[in-house]
C-alpha cells in the first residue's frame, strides 16, 4: 500500500484529521484549527510520512544484488566493486524519482537497509553511503516535495557523519527552498540525533564530527523562520548533547549551539510576523532543562550566565506578547515562563525541584 491521505469532517469544521498509511503502519494526527490554516495538507502528508517511515519494521536485505564479499570488504574497494554498488543504487534512486508510491517505499527501504546488513564493514558502509548521496543530490533539489522528502529519508539510514551533515544542509533555506521539505529534514535530524544518543547506537560520531554536525544544524536554524522546523532543529542539537560517549568538552560545545538556536528563536518571536515561533522557544527550553541537569558544575555556571539575557527576554515577551500571536501561542508563552522558572531553579540548585 502507498501513502494514503483522508480528510474527515469533524464537529469543529475547522479541524482536520490526517491519516498517513505506509505499508501496515499508520500515523494519525488531530490538528489544531489555527495549525490547519497555517500548514498545507501537503506539509501534513510529508511530516506525517516520517512517523510512518520511522516505525516501519526493517525488512530482509534484498538478495542477489551486492555480493557479500563487497559488503564485508576489509580493504579499499576496487573499481569493479564500486560499479556493482552503483548498479544496485541507480535504478532504486530512479524509482524514488519516478515510481508510484509503492515503488518509492520499496526503493527507500532497499537503499536504507545495506548499511545495517549482516557483516557490513565500515569500508563498505562509507563507500556505499558516498555513492547513494551522489545519486540523491539532484532529487534532493527536486521541486516535487514528495520526491525530495523521500530522498531525504534515505540519508539518516546510511549511518555516516557525512550523510547527517548533508541532511543538516538540506534543513537550511539557503539549500532547500520548500518549507515543507525543510520541516521534514528537521524532523529527520531530530530522530537521527535521538538514535545517536541511545546507549547502543547503530554508529557513533567522534568529537569533531559531533561538533560539526551541531554547528551545521545551528547554521540552518539561524536562517529558518518556521517554528515547526526550529523546534525540531533545537531537539536535534540537544540530543547530540545527550551522547554520553562524547567528552564533556565536546558536549559543552554542542550545548552552546543549542543556546544560540534558542537565542535565534527568541529574537524571531519578538516580531509580530513570527509570533508563533514562541512554540519553538517552549520546545527548546524543555530540551535545555535536561542539558542543565547533566552539565558539569563549572560549565553550568558559565552557561547560566550566557542564558540569563535570553531568559529575561522570554519573560518580557510573555508579559506583552506581540500583536498577531494566536491563542495557541499565547498559551505557549505561559508555558515558556514556567520553563524559565524551572531552568533558573536548576541553575541555582542543580535540580529541577
Amino acid at each position: 500500500m502507498g501513502i494514503v491521505v483522508r480528510r474527515f469532517a469533524k464537529r469543529d469544521p475547522a479541524a482536520t484529521e490526517t491519516v498517513v498509511a505506509d505499508e501496515s503502519h499508520a500515523l494519525t494526527r488531530q490538528t489544531a484549527p489555527d495549525t490547519v490554516s497555517a500548514l498545507s495538507m501537503r506539509r501534513f502528508l510529508l511530516i506525517a510520512a516520517l512517523g510512518a517511515s520511522a516505525s516501519t519494521t526493517p525488512v530482509a536485505v534484498a538478495q542477489g544484488n551486492i555480493p557479500q564479499e563487497v559488503v564485508g570488504a576489509s580493504r579499499t574497494l576496487i573499481s569493479e566493486e564500486r560499479t556493482q554498488i552503483d548498479a544496485y543504487i541507480k535504478p532504486r534512486v530512479g524509482e524514488l524519482g519516478d515510481g508510484d508510491p509503492s515503488a518509492v517505499t520499496n526503493a527507500r527501504k532497499d537503499l536504507g537497509q545495506w548499511p545495517k546488513a549482516p557483516g557490513a564493514s565500515d569500508i563498505f558502509r562509507r563507500a556505499y553511503a558516498d555513492a547513494v548521496r551522489e545519486e540523491l543530490r539532484p532529487l534532493l533539489q527536486s521541486k516535487d516535495e514528495y520526491r525530495a522528502s523521500n530522498a531525504l529519508m534515505v540519508l539518516p539510514t546510511l549511518l555516516t557523519a557525512e550523510s547527517l551533515d548533508e541532511l543538516a544542509e538540506n534543513a537550511s533555506p539557503a539549500r532547500q527552498k520548500a518549507e515543507s521539505v525543510r520541516i521534514m529534514a528537521a524532523r529527520l535530524l531530530s530522530h537521527a540525533s535521538t538514535k545517536l544518543a541511545e546507549p547502543n547506537p547503530d554508529f557513533r560520531l567522534n568529537s569533531a564530527q559531533a561538533e560539526g554536525y551541531a554547528r551545521r544544524i545551528r547554521e540552518a536554524a539561524l536562517e529558518e523562520t518556521s517554528w515547526a522546523a526550529l523546534g525540531e532543529l533545537g531537539t536535534a542539537v540537544a540530543e547530540v548533547g545527550n551522547c554520553k560517549y562524547l567528552p564533556d568538552d565536546s558536549r559543552d560545545k554542542v550545548r552552546d549551539e543549542l543556546r544560540r538556536i534558542l537565542e535565534r528563536e527568541v529574537d524571531l518571536a519578538r516580531r509580530p510576523e513570527h509570533a508563533d515561533v514562541i512554540r519553538a522557544v517552549q520546545k527548546t527550553l524543555g530540551d535545555l532543562q535536561k542539558q542543565l541537569v547533566e552539565m558539569r558544575a563549572a560549565s553550568k555556571a558559565a552557561y547560566g550566565q550566557e542564558l540569563q539575557p535570553i531568559l529575561k527576554s522570554i519573560r518580557e515577551l510573555a508579559a506583552k506578547p506581540p500583536t498577531g500571536a494566536s491563542e495557541w501561542s499565547r498559551r505557549a508563552y505561559e508555558k515558556a515562563v514556567k520553563a524559565v522558572d524551572l531552568i533558573e531553579t536548576i541553575l541555582k540548585t542543580g535540580r529541577p525541584q
